[in-house]
C-alpha cells in the first residue's frame, strides 16, 4: 500500500532542486533538512603581552553546509510486476536506488570524465538560499540503510535509507578588475559570488 504523504510535505520537497551535472534532478520524497550551515575566516594572530592578540583577516573558508533526508520504500513489487517505477506518487526499491546512484555516481562516473565541469552541482532550497540555484559541490556522501530488509524474490532493499551530503559553495569568485570578464577560477557552471541580498546571506 502506498504511503499518504502530506500536501505541505510534497510542496516543500518539490520545492528542492539538487542536480549533479548530466544526472537527472535528485528526488525528494521528503523534505530534506540543513542540519548546520556554516562559514568561517583565517586568522593570524600574535600574542602580546597583557592585552588581546594583534589579529589581522587573511583568508575566509568555504560556504558549509549539509543536507540531510530519507527514503522509506512504500511498495515492492517485482520489476515487471505491474507497479511504475517512477512517478504516481510511489516510491518503490528501483526509484530509491536510482536516486542513491546519482549521488554515489558524483564521485565515480564523473570522476572518470576528467573535467571540472561534471562537478558542479546546482542546488537551491528556497526557504534557505532564494529561488535561484547555486553552484556547490559535494566533499562527501553518507549513506545509512537501516536494518529491515523488504521486497519480494529478488528485489530486496532496506526499508529505510538514510542520505547526508556535505557541501560547499563553489563560485567564479571574485572578478579580476584588470579584465571584468575574468574571474578566479574560470569553470562552465559557477555561478558569481552571491551579494547581501541573495538568500544565501
Amino acid at each position: 500500500m502506498v504511503s499518504k504523504y502530506t500536501r505541505q510535505d510534497r510542496v516543500i520537497a518539490e520545492l528542492v532542486y539538487l542536480k549533479i551535472s548530466s544526472f537527472d534532478a535528485v528526488e525528494f520524497q521528503f523534505p530534506p533538512r540543513i542540519p548546520s550551515d556554516n562559514r568561517k575566516g583565517n586568522w593570524e594572530e600574535k600574542d602580546l603581552p597583557g592585552i588581546e592578540p594583534f589579529a589581522v583577516y587573511k583568508t575566509s573558508g568555504a560556504r558549509e553546509f549539509s543536507l540531510t533526508w530519507t527514503y522509506i520504500v512504500d511498495s515492492y513489487q517485482s520489476p515487471g510486476g505491474g507497479l511504475p517505477n517512477f512517478g504516481n506518487g510511489y516510491w518503490t526499491i528501483e526509484r530509491i536506488k536510482n536516486q542513491v546512484q546519482k549521488l554515489r555516481g558524483y564521485f565515480a562516473v564523473l570522476r572518470g570524465l576528467d573535467t571540472r565541469e561534471n562537478m558542479v552541482v546546482q542546488f537551491a532550497y528556497p526557504h534557505f538560499t532564494g529561488i535561484e540555484t547555486w553552484s556547490c559541490r559535494l566533499r562527501s556522501t553518507d549513506v545509512k540503510h537501516g536494518d529491515t530488509l523488504v521486497g519480494i524474490d529478488e528485489n530486496i532493499y532496506p526499508l529505510r535509507t538514510d542520505i547526508t551530503l556535505d557541501l560547499r559553495l563553489w563560485t567564479t569568485g571574485i572578478p579580476d578588475f584588470e579584465d571584468d570578464f575574468k574571474s578566479i577560477q574560470d569553470i562552465d557552471g559557477l555561478d558569481p559570488e552571491p551579494t547581501l541580498d541573495d538568500g544565501w546571506y
